[in-house]
């Protein structure tokens, strides 16, 4: 697996979804109503799958970051 791929696979799962929650609670707050962010992923975290190293700690970080 190249560097680029493992670059690119956290940028997408863990530093998007820190971007989407960072951009959304602005408002919530605001707002003064409380709320929730339902964050979601797939089994790539918690299971293994052949040569999708980076999927899998890009997904499991994301999940334990939650």
């Amino acid at each position: 697996m190249s560097e680029q791929v493992w670059k690119d696979m956290f940028d997408v799962n863990l530093t998007g979804v820190f971007n989407t929650v960072r951009a959304s609670l602005p408002s919530m707050v605001e707002r003064g109503e409380g709320g929730s962010v339902v964050l979601t992923s797939s089994t790539a975290g918690l299971l293994g799958y052949l040569k999708h190293g980076a999927l899998h700690c890009s997904e499991a970080r994301a999940l334990s970051a939650c």
